[in-house]
């Protein structure tokens, strides 16, 4: 080889290397994991674990191509393989590169005591923060760990998901590069906060139905539609989470408890511990000044890049700011008579707050808006 020939060819490596194509050159190493063992005893919830599989099979097959995905299925069908060092084992066999990025995700039963947020098996409870743990030690770009359990003691049911077949891309869709590949950190995110319960779709009425857990049907479907464009991790938690509101209250309008004898719960709320561009536990939690007017509130400013500038319009369907001169009348079905009654109720509200707001020159309207802490 000549001294030009070496000289072109130097040149050409250091184009590939620096080239986005190459520098995007990574994988996503996806586990999905479901507790389908006899202990677990799912019954007729069956269907529903199941189908979180398949969900999830497509969430990674559908936005990543194959020689960029590498995921495997595990179901732990015997009570045996039920325990948390089956799963630390399949986390221990990862072997990413550090620039790759690595998911772990869970469907089964879950809990909390007073150490923490834990998956609940029959050989015993592997806490979430265990988990974390090994998945940050892999030292891979990105961790990700997602989750659809109870968050609270509760009894459920479960079964193995069959093999689907998905469409391939032949790149990483813009959602899945904005999400999965060019983000450094860690990602911890649930079906539902401390205390509460995660919740499957109700037993399917017609042939059109289809079995799932209210967060992993949300988070599928919220993929599928938004597949070809760049989003936040905030952009999720706050969609996915609103979609598993309305979910909820739609499967469940007087609300719902798994264990008999058990308080009645009345919301279900996506959970965050932790993500790329997380907002920080201070500030406005929704980010509207108001001030008294005539038997409800006016509002008189909207912070920038707060909660309230993405509300979803329960009418149009769409995610909008809330707008200055807005009257709001109404907080989570109650009425709202002046400022001091506004506070109070935004102080005591779950994490997703309905709010009744008449525009100007416009009827009243329904909007959600999740709060920021």
């Amino acid at each position: 080889m000549n001294r030009r020939t070496t000289i072109l060819v130097t040149l050409l490596g250091a184009a590939l290397l620096l080239s986005p194509n190459f520098a995007a050159a990574q994988n996503i190493h996806a586990i999905i994991v479901a507790d389908t063992s006899p202990a677990a005893g799912w019954g007729i919830y069956q269907p529903n674990v199941e189908f979180d599989v398949v969900h999830m099979q497509g969430f990674f097959e559908q936005n990543a191509p194959a020689d960029a995905l590498v995921l495997t299925r595990h179901t732990l069908d015997t009570n045996e393989q039920a325990s948390p060092a089956r799963i630390l084992a399949l986390l221990g066999a990862l072997k990413p590169a550090p620039r790759d990025t690595v998911v772990l995700y869970y469907s089964g039963h879950g809990g909390i005591d007073d150490r923490g947020s834990y998956f609940e098996l029959v050989g015993g409870k592997l806490y979430r923060d265990e988990v974390c743990t090994q998945l940050k030690a892999k030292g891979a770009r990105l961790a990700v760990l997602l989750s659809d359990c109870c968050n609270s003691r509760s009894d459920g049911r479960a079964q193995t998901a069959p093999r689907a077949i998905f469409r391939r891309p032949e790149t990483f869709t813009p959602l899945f590069r904005s999400l999965f590949v060019q983000p450094d950190g860690f990602v911890d995110v649930t079906a539902c906060a401390p205390g509460q319960s995660a919740f499957f779709s109700p037993p399917p009425t017609d042939g059109d139905s289809v079995p799932g857990s209210l967060f992993t049907k949300a988070l599928a479907a919220w993929t599928e539609e938004h597949a070809e464009r760049e989003a936040t991790w905030d952009e999720l938690v706050n969609d996915v989470g609103i979609e598993v509101h309305l979910a909820f209250g739609e499967a469940y309008p007087q609300g719902a408890t798994f264990a008999k004898g058990a308080p009645v719960q009345t919301d279900q709320n996506v959970f965050a511990r932790e993500y790329p561009g997380m907002p920080p536990e201070r500030g406005p939690r929704i980010g509207i000044a108001v001030r008294d007017d005539e038997g409800a509130v006016k509002i008189v400013e909207v912070v920038p890049n707060s909660p309230a500038c993405r509300a979803f319009n329960l009418e149009t369907e769409a995610y909008v700011p809330l707008v200055v001169g807005g009257r709001v009348t109404m907080i989570n079905g109650n009425p709202i008579a002046d400022s001091q009654a506004f506070t109070t109720a935004i102080k005591e509200s779950t994490p997703i707050i309905r709010l009744t707001i008449a525009n100007p020159g416009a009827d009243p309207q329904e909007f959600l808006v999740r709060l920021r802490y």
